[in-house]
């Protein structure tokens, strides 16, 4: 069994045996399984890494890709690649959005776009509600009042 700790630079150790884990426990922080944060394994973005108010990214680009299917073969997916994100598989839902949000069907256009991507708890899959990853439109920044008499009262 390993025990996960934390020191007081907030640094995770992992100790192997219970005879180690007494001898640190003076000096590290116990941290619970159910409070560790969700670490995503594997190559694409999973709806653990994102929030549900969503966070704004930057489109590097959106290409059509070779990816290992479930059942074990392959199939050609569009991957949507994003600033400070792992690349995302898109399915027809975000690109029907990402499509709405940047005004073209053409993929090239997106980078360097902004879009919002966001962790939706109500995305169904077979018929089970099991959330997902979902892309928004970024809000239209409102004009700013050049003059005292455009703010509004």
């Amino acid at each position: 069994m390993v025990t996960v700790y934390t020191n007081s630079a907030n640094e995770r150790i992992s100790i192997d045996s219970p005879r180690e884990s007494v001898y640190h426990r003076d000096s590290f922080t116990h941290l619970k399984e159910e409070n560790l944060p969700v670490i995503s394994t594997g190559k694409y973005l999973k709806r653990e890494s994102v929030t549900a108010e969503g966070e704004v990214h930057k489109v590097i680009k959106c290409a059509e890709e070779e990816i290992n299917s479930s059942d074990g073969g392959s199939e050609t997916k569009w991957i949507l690649y994003l600033s400070d994100l792992k690349p995302l598989i898109m399915n027809a839902t975000n690109i029907r959005r990402a499509v709405a949000a940047f005004g073209t069907a053409e993929v090239n256009d997106w980078g360097g776009k902004s879009i919002v991507v966001f962790d939706d708890e109500s995305v169904e899959f077979g018929g089970k509600v099991v959330g997902g990853v979902r892309l928004r439109a970024v809000p239209a920044k409102g004009k700013k009042p050049t003059s005292v008499d455009e703010i509004p009262f």
